[in-house]
């Protein structure tokens, strides 16, 4: 480029005649405007242009000014000044400052128009070079694509940075390519990961300590570092390098750069190479993009690897750099929160409730049962209607008995008549023999009538049925003994409760207690525990059957309800109260499988 815009210069000289000095700059990669040609040759003195350079760019458009010559200029006649902006699409990219003789103002328009024209050939020489590079940008991205794909199958850590050091030798045909990864626990070390064509290497030898030195004194500048030095890139501390490249014993050129992840340092690339091809600066750029877009897969590998314990600690040092940091309040007040809660949970005391499933049940609960075998007559009444104290509530079918009473009352009335018959005869023996039989038909007719007053089967007291449907099995047989019906008072109830094992050693009678009932939930009752009662399962573990009195009933109370009830056990430490299952069941487990 500097050899294009110097030629150019010579012509637009000759193009715009009786030109005596002319100045050429252009934008470099930093954004600074450097000296791209000089004209008539590097010694002539234009340091005079700088100043009118400066402005035309700042006002970006041409300057035509009259200008004064520097001492020891051969033409001591007073000089214009004509300076161009080259502005390609718009991005301001140089400017260019020719001293021209005084000359008449048409000569001036001509110098003018040939200088607008001339500037088309460093337009067209920036476009094609912004092109080429950015072909180059292309092939570079396309080609570090296709071997970041590579890497990102790996399934370890350790295959990936192996993979990436064979590539990345054989892409550049490299003599050796290593990668380096900070180690967790210090963050001025790095430690040699991979070297590219090695499977296995010694930690230990002096090479390998020289390739760390070389990569932690690119680590430490936290720069790219390149021996021989190049140029156009600024110089480093490269003393490690140096020493890498002298234990070679051939003539080398190595560059180590910095691998980043999510905006920190995560180790370095080194790749070197012979002297006899030294690495260019496409290849260079090839290098640092690669370490660029290598940074984030070997971080996903590497957080992929990691134990608890350095996944904690990551989330650790975030938490206490926040709490350092004085922009965010908001964390030092949790952490204080969080101090008073762990504070209030070992040291407050707080009630210790005992919580278990409970159902409502009658304080009495009458059974009623067929009283002898018989055919069931008649069931007025089903479970959950109430009834009144000697209400019928079933009847069994009487007709054999009344048959049975008529005979055994006949068979009196018999036996009577010949006793009777009997005394008037003065036959004691008779009469003796008749009285006997009398008595005996008697009974017979006494135990009919009571198996014809049960027959009747009554309520005992008022209350509700709580168990028993019989309306839909009129006329079926029934065996003495058999349940009919289960009936219990309307004011007066008991509570039973299911409390767990764990929890029973803190159940005593005479505690207090809340009940809430799932058909009523808005309203909670009290109770008092009266008798802590044997244990049997309960939802496949062990429960205790508790029972409590309520303090005071109500109308809707139904003997069968269920809710969840909660004993008052007493004061505990938070702590305790919250965590004291888990302990004991730690506990349990601890001398099931102690030896």
């Amino acid at each position: 480029m500097g050899e294009f815009c110097q030629a150019w210069a010579a012509i637009m000289a000759e193009q715009v005649g009786r030109t005596r000095r002319a100045l050429v700059l252009l934008r470099d990669a930093e954004g600074a405007y450097t000296p791209a040609a000089y004209w008539p040759g590097r010694d002539t003195d234009l340091t005079d242009l700088a100043e009118p350079a400066r402005r035309c760019l700042t006002a970006r458009q041409a300057l035509i000014e009259p200008l004064d010559p520097p001492a020891g200029l051969v033409a001591a006649a007073p000089g214009l000044l004509l300076a161009y902006p080259l502005d390609v699409r718009g991005d301001l990219r140089g400017v260019v400052v020719l001293d021209v003789a005084t000359r008449a103002e048409p000569q001036v328009q001509t110098a003018l128009r040939a200088l607008h024209w001339g500037m088309g050939w460093l337009d067209a020489m920036l476009r094609g070079d912004e092109a080429s590079r950015q072909a180059q940008a292309a092939q570079r991205s396309r080609q570090v694509t296709d071997a970041l794909l590579r890497v990102s199958e790996a399934a370890t850590l350790r295959e990936a940075g192996q993979l990436a050091v064979d590539l990345l030798a054989e892409r550049l045909g490299l003599a050796r390519a290593a990668l380096g990864l900070v180690l967790p626990r210090h963050d001025d070390r790095i430690a040699l990961q991979s070297l590219s064509a090695t499977a296995w290497f010694d930690g230990r030898s002096a090479q390998v300590r020289r390739i760390e030195n070389a990569m932690e004194e690119a680590w430490d500048q936290r720069a790219t570092v390149v021996v021989p030095p190049r140029a156009d890139r600024p110089a480093m501390i490269d003393v490690a390098h140096r020493d890498l490249l002298a234990a070679g014993g051939q003539p080398h050129a190595v560059v180590s750069v910095v691998v980043t992840a999510r905006g920190q340092a995560l180790g370095v690339l080194l790749a070197e190479r012979h002297l006899d091809r030294p690495l260019d600066a496409d290849e260079l750029a090839w290098i640092e993009a690669w370490a660029l877009t290598l940074g984030p897969v070997l971080a996903l590998h590497r957080d992929g690897e990691r134990w608890l314990a350095g996944r904690l600690r990551r989330h650790l040092d975030a938490g206490w750099a926040a709490l350092r940091d004085p922009r965010r309040p908001s964390w030092r007040m949790g952490a204080a929160l969080v101090v008073l809660a762990i504070g209030a949970l070992v040291f407050v005391d707080g009630d210790w409730r005992i919580s278990a499933p409970a159902a409502i049940e009658g304080s009495v609960q009458r059974a009623l049962v067929v009283p002898f075998e018989g055919f069931l007559q008649s069931a007025p009444v089903k479970a959950g209607q109430r009834v009144k104290a000697g209400e019928v509530l079933a009847a069994l079918d009487d007709r054999d008995l009344l048959l049975e009473r008529d005979r055994f009352g006949s068979e009196r009335d018999r036996h009577e008549r010949r006793y009777r018959d009997a005394l008037s005869r003065h036959e004691r023996a008779e009469a003796r023999m008749a009285a006997a039989e009398m008595a005996e038909a008697q009974a017979q007719l006494s135990l009919v009538d009571e198996r014809l007053s049960r027959a009747r089967i009554s309520a005992p007291f008022d209350g509700i049925v709580v168990s028993g449907d019989w309306s839909q099995q009129l006329g079926s047989p029934l065996e003495k003994g058999k349940l009919l019906f289960e009936v219990a008072p309307l004011d007066a109830f008991r509570v039973l409760l299911k409390v767990d094992e764990s929890d029973i050693r803190g159940v005593q009678p005479g505690q207090r207690g809340q009940l809430v009932l799932a058909g009523l939930t808005g309203e909670t009752l009290g109770f008092t525990v009266r008798n802590v009662s044997t244990a049997a399962p309960a939802d496949g573990r062990n429960a205790f059957e508790v029972e409590a009195v309520l303090d005071a009933t109500s109308p809707r109370l139904r003997p069968g309800m269920e809710g969840v009830g909660k004993i008052d056990a007493g004061e505990r430490r938070l702590l305790w109260i919250w965590t004291h299952r888990f302990t004991d069941w730690l506990r349990l487990t601890w001398w099931e499988w102690r030896p």
